[in-house]
């Protein structure tokens, strides 16, 4: 146990030395030396995380993969006692390690590993180089340490410093005034999520005294615990989900992400893909197993929706950075819903699989608005195959791979969500509501067409076809260790998704040790996931008749999971296929296809519509901003017309020939004035109450 805690604890420790040291004497280094410090120290917690995945594979006699989890905990906050507490009196310091926190971990610094390498070229000739990589290391700690945390106190304090590292990054370039407004508008939309976080935390407090995740699945999560009531754990799980729905990007505190990408483009690849959005995904996997049936379904409501509406606006926006992160709403979207559904698995191997193609994605808009003079505009794309060819490939097969392609990553983790949806479904076909929950998996399969649809439309019209700004086209060209980062990431983008590979095993097996962990309590905390694979029926003689027979050994729950997954993959292949010809063909002239659909009567307006993001900035800035306003204006004419009046009088008087001799005598400066106006008031005070006294007396 001791050699795995050294292991995670250096990993956790090293970028945090990083940042300090770049604060320290990051000015004096300058550029590269800077970026040498933040990519070795980024590229030591990379194989920190490999020795440590090694170390917890082969795990020890009480934890590791198969086995169960590490659970360490110490008594830290002083709060009273409670039933159920490990340490009496005291909220939990505590560590949950098991597969997928591992599995995680890695992901997170190989990718910012990756970015660290591409941001020594990208981020060359700014002002504040050394800076840059102070604040990426300094992420990369924040997200760890949330990984690693098994107490929501703690998670609320790693939650706050990732988005206090998103907020420094976002607005990095704060001279520009788009960055400042993209740093604020995030900032805040995830303060009014966290607002219901940290009230679902206090409700738990002062109903269980502990905040340690374990114990709550042990003492929340088992059906005959009276501690609460359904309706308010129902409450405090939307209210969990509050946070998680802000942070990452879900209607309707979804608006934040697509302005983000006013940052640094590396910076994208990071909140994108391996921190800041996969939070809000990691913190709802962690809390899954107190989550009512009600507050699921709230989670899929919500998780349909941002897949509709991040699909569809993608498939209208002109800004490639912009693109991409409506892109990650909606497979933060799949993410949600398959925790809804109950897809555990299926949302965990998705966020996994999805922090490797996004990164590549990102890293490759990086190359192309590099390469283009920091534009950004579609319109001003085209023809960019020549001079990027490792680029286009690359990118290509990122947006395959988040397209859904067959044998690519993304095509495994999204597959496995939507058979889950799709038994889910089934199920709920069964029920009074049964027409109404079937939008849940026809709103995914409608996001499984439009996904392909769009990145077809991005490659194409950045890439593709004739070049439409020919003098940004001669600047145009590819840096060596750009190039080198996105086939790196292409080479995980191709092989992450595959049973040989890890990784989906890992977060299979988290949900065994989970298990394993709460077996002594008779409670099953994952009791409301679905299997990922039905065991296969088997081929018997029968000599009675002389002819083989198959013989289903499945569960009714297995039989429903290898119905939705022969149904997901024959709608898979089908939404793929149609997506990608839809986008050859409507795409392969440029816009000249869309342009003279937009000269539509019923075309343009929806165009617009969504290339304006449904108006949802508009809307918010009526409602909230205008309303603001509005009472400011109020309180402003209150204040003049009432209390100004008041004190210009009084400035009158002070004023006034005599006044100014009355008022200045009370402002002396003589002790004995001040005693005397103070036993004048307590005499006068005396009396009154003397009076007050004798005539209820």
């Amino acid at each position: 146990m001791m050699t795995l805690l050294i292991l995670l604890s250096i990993t956790l420790l090293l970028p945090l030395v990083a940042f300090v040291l770049l604060q320290w004497i990051g000015p004096r280094l300058g550029e590269p030396l800077a970026a040498y410090v933040g990519t070795g120290a980024a590229m030591l917690t990379f194989g920190m995380a490999i020795v440590t995945m090694i170390a917890w594979i082969y795990g020890g006699s009480s934890w590791g993969f198969h086995t169960g989890p590490l659970v360490k905990t110490i008594g830290w906050l002083p709060i009273g006692t409670f039933a159920g507490q490990r340490n009496d009196g005291f909220l939990d310091l505590a560590f949950y390690v098991d597969s997928v926190a591992v599995a995680l971990i890695t992901m997170v610094a190989f990718v910012s590993a990756i970015v660290h390498l591409f941001s020594i070229a990208y981020m060359r000739g700014d002002s504040r180089y050394p800076q840059f990589f102070a604040y990426l290391s300094l992420f990369i700690f924040a997200m760890i340490g949330l990984l690693l945390s098994a107490s929501l106190v703690q998670v609320l304090i790693a939650w706050e410093l990732v988005d206090l590292c998103s907020y420094l990054l976002i607005g990095f370039w704060h001279e520009k005034a788009e960055s400042r407004s993209a740093a604020i508008k995030a900032f805040v939309t995830n303060r009014v999520g966290d607002v219901g976080l940290i009230a679902g935390v206090g409700i738990i407090v002062a109903h269980v005294g502990n905040t340690t995740l374990p114990d709550l699945w042990l003492t929340l999560g088992d059906p005959t615990q009276q501690i609460m009531s359904p309706t308010m754990l129902t409450i405090v799980g939307v209210l969990l989900f509050g946070g998680a729905m802000a942070k990452s990007a879900q209607f309707p505190l979804h608006a934040w992400l697509s302005d983000a990408v006013a940052g640094p483009t590396p910076v994208c690849a990071m909140i994108h893909a391996s921190t800041t959005v996969t939070a809000g995904v990691f913190l709802l996997a962690r809390v899954f197993p107190i989550l009512t049936p009600d507050a699921r379904l709230f989670i899929v409501v919500i998780g349909s929706v941002s897949i509709a509406i991040g699909s569809l606006c993608a498939l209208a926006e002109r800004d490639l950075k912009k693109a991409l992160a409506l892109s990650t709403m909606a497979q933060l979207g799949y993410m949600v819903l398959a925790i809804g559904v109950g897809s555990w698995i299926g949302a965990m191997f998705h966020l996994l699989t999805h922090a490797f193609f996004k990164a590549l994605l990102f890293l490759g808009a990086g190359t192309v608005v590099h390469a283009m003079g920091h534009e950004t505009r579609l319109e001003k794309y085209g023809g960019l195959y020549r001079r990027l060819p490792v680029t286009a490939v690359t990118f290509a097969i990122g947006g395959l791979a988040m397209s859904g392609a067959p044998f690519l990553s993304g095509f495994y983790s999204r597959e496995l969500i939507l058979g889950h949806v799709s038994a889910w479904a089934s199920l709920a076909s069964e029920s009074d509501r049964g027409a109404l929950l079937q939008l849940a998996l026809w709103v995914p399969v409608l996001g499984a067409y439009l996904t392909p649809l769009y990145m077809t439309r991005l490659w194409m019209l950045t890439f593709a076809g004739r070049t439409r700004d020919r003098s940004r086209l001669r600047r145009a060209g590819e840096s060596g260790i750009m190039s080198f980062s996105l086939v790196a990431l292409s080479g995980m983008t191709i092989v992450v998704g595959y049973a040989w590979f890890p990784i989906q095993s890992m977060v299979e097996e988290s949900a065994t040790e989970a298990r394993a962990y709460t077996e002594m309590a008779r409670i099953d905390p994952l009791n409301a996931t679905w299997p990922t694979l039905a065991s296969p029926a088997e081929i018997v003689f029968d000599a009675t008749e002389g002819v083989e027979v198959r013989q289903n050994f499945r569960t009714p729950m297995e039989t429903r999971v290898a119905e939705g997954m022969e149904r997901a993959h024959r709608l898979t292949w089908l939404a793929w296929l149609l997506g990608v010809a839809t986008g050859v063909l409507v795409y392969a002239r440029g816009f000249e296809v869309t342009e003279r659909l937009g000269r539509l009567p019923v075309i343009g307006p929806i165009r617009l519509w969504l290339r304006g993001g449904m108006f949802f900035d508009d809307l918010y800035g009526l409602l909230f901003v205008g309303s603001t306003m509005v009472l400011s204006g109020i309180c402003t004419a209150i204040d003049r017309s009432l209390f100004d009046p008041i004190i210009h009088a009084t400035a009158w008087i002070a004023g006034a020939p005599g006044g100014g001799v009355v008022v200045g005598a009370a402002q002396a400066g003589r002790v004995r004035v001040y005693i005397g106006a103070v036993v004048v008031a307590l005499t006068l005070g005396a009396g009154a109450l003397i009076l007050i006294l004798i005539q209820n007396g």
